[in-house]
């Protein structure tokens, strides 16, 4: 039985490719995606079962995937913000992450941000929504040895994901 199989990716920026596109009984493909970190959108079209691998640069898988913890299409920047934070204090790093934890790792990769947040204990985030893509945020984080940092400053949002942050700290320990 001959099947089709298909994807389109979308980096958000409107920079897309289709490939691979596969008709048969069976194949493979590669695409290669350089200077383009961050969150990819991927529609994918078949007619039969297919494994689909996406990998880091350096060859080991990429940063785990959690669909359900994607904002529904239409979700306003302050929800995405607000879940990021849920995210952060459920130590759902994964989830946090998928809504912009990449692309504010500063190129560190999941583990080493993750690894950032070890010696937080707790996070309060109080967040408004500026303009479309724009949301302030006063951030208090408790930290594991008792101490309290804050910061304050914007997100931007944009399909769903944090896309870009300029934030400050603003109190206690460095």
């Amino acid at each position: 039985m001959s099947a089709n199989f298909s994807i389109q990716a979308d980096n958000g920026n409107d920079i897309q490719f289709n490939d691979p596109n596969q008709l048969g009984q069976g194949g493979s493909g590669v695409v290669h995606v350089y200077s383009d970190a961050g969150t990819h959108y991927l529609t994918i079209a078949s007619e039969a079962d297919w494994t689909i691998k996406v990998t880091a640069m350096s060859g080991q898988p990429a940063a785990p995937q959690d669909s359900a913890a994607q904002p529904a299409p239409g979700t306003s920047a302050k929800a995405v913000v607000d879940q990021y934070y849920q995210d952060l204090n459920t130590h759902n790093y994964q989830a946090a992450w998928q809504l912009g934890g990449s692309n504010l790792s500063g190129g560190s990769g999941y583990a080493t941000w993750a690894a950032g947040y070890v010696t937080t204990a707790s996070i309060s985030a109080s967040t408004m929504q500026n303009g479309h893509h724009t949301v302030s945020v006063n951030i208090t984080a408790t930290q594991t040895d008792g101490s309290i940092k804050t910061y304050t400053g914007t997100y931007t949002v944009a399909h769903g994901a944090i896309v870009a942050a300029n934030i400050t700290q603003t109190g206690g320990p460095n």
